[in-house]
């Protein structure tokens, strides 16, 4: 009779390689298929959540660190920083996503500890984009879809910005920190031919 392999009796090594695989079988977007792995059993869930260097590994594969090494350094870019900061990210891309605290869309949600305000995530999206050297604006377009939440935050009557209403009411809009990080990087994401519509929205409003 065979002894059955139970796959929280594999080496360390080997289990964190598999967990690597699984996170990055997808690009775009938080590692969520790491999720029925670290419910298969007690001690694999202990195992890949304290490991650092797996989700210094994940962060790589999916941002940008370049232009951080060049700023910060890259003794500073520990594992346990990266993987911090990566959970920091994944809590943005979920909440551009959901279009949270846009408008109309639900208020910005927390992860855990991670506390989010508009201020968080305008000033963690604007780094990130600022950053970009093809990951970061890849994860920030094509999965937060963060042109469609600035598109609601500036030109929805219920946008967060006031853009709108104030111009309903012939006043100039606010002027924050917020709204200049947001104007920041609705620039950063604008095209052409996004730029053509707009104005025909202007016109209108």
């Amino acid at each position: 009779m065979t002894q059955r392999l139970f796959l929280d009796a594999l080496p360390q090594e080997v289990l964190e390689e598999i967990a690597y695989n699984v996170a990055t079988d997808r690009f775009l977007g938080p590692p969520s298929a790491l999720t029925p792995l670290l419910l298969c059993s007690r001690p694999i869930s202990v195992s890949i959540s304290a490991n650092h260097h797996l989700y210094a590994r994940i962060f790589k594969f999916k941002f940008d660190t370049s232009s951080a090494v060049r700023r910060l350094g890259k003794e500073n870019l520990t594992s346990s920083v990266l993987a911090s900061e990566l959970r920091r990210r994944c809590v943005l891309l979920k909440n551009l996503r959901a279009r949270s605290s846009a408008g109309r869309g639900p208020r910005i949600q927390t992860d855990g500890d991670v506390e989010t305000s508009l201020f968080d995530l305008l000033s963690l999206a604007y780094v990130v984009a600022v950053e970009d050297e093809g990951k970061n604006k890849a994860q920030l377009g094509r999965y937060g879809k963060i042109k469609e939440w600035l598109h609601e935050f500036w030109f929805d009557a219920q946008g967060a910005s006031l853009a709108v209403y104030c111009m309903r009411t012939g006043k100039w809009p606010f002027n924050g920190i917020e709204t200049s990080l947001a104007m920041w990087l609705f620039y950063f994401f604008l095209d052409l031919g996004q730029s053509v519509l707009l104005q025909k929205q202007m016109v209108l409003i």
